[in-house]
């Protein structure tokens, strides 16, 4: 959302996808039900076919710009950083999550686990 959301439109485009989360929960308590009573296997499958369906809306819907693309990748040369470099910075991210101040380890470890 932040990359094709204008800044001064964050804030209400942020409102509005929390608000659908909720719109999103009541469906699935009150619509979903009939289809789980008929068979149990029903509701993963709309929820597939509804996720693909949302996927595809955008991806052939939303037209976002790519600033962050030097212009030398746009003409089809190597990409600016090598593998190497990016497997480097990885592992520093990894190092900076180990050590120090264990808040962003736990972060993650609730989001995962």
């Amino acid at each position: 959302m932040p990359d094709i959301a204008p800044s001064h439109f964050r804030s209400q485009a942020n409102g509005i996808i929390n608000f659908m989360g909720g719109l999103g929960a009541l469906l699935v308590f009150f619509a979903v039900k009939p289809l789980y009573d008929s068979n149990i296997t029903y509701p993963f499958i709309a929820g597939g076919l509804l996720m693909l369906l949302a996927s595809l809306i955008v991806v052939f819907t939303i037209k976002e710009d790519r600033p962050f693309i030097e212009e030398e990748d746009r003409e089809g040369k190597k990409p600016a950083v090598s593998f190497r470099e990016s497997l480097s910075a990885f592992y520093e991210n990894i190092k900076d999550i180990f050590s120090g101040d264990r808040s962003l380890f736990f972060i993650l470890f609730s989001i995962f686990f």
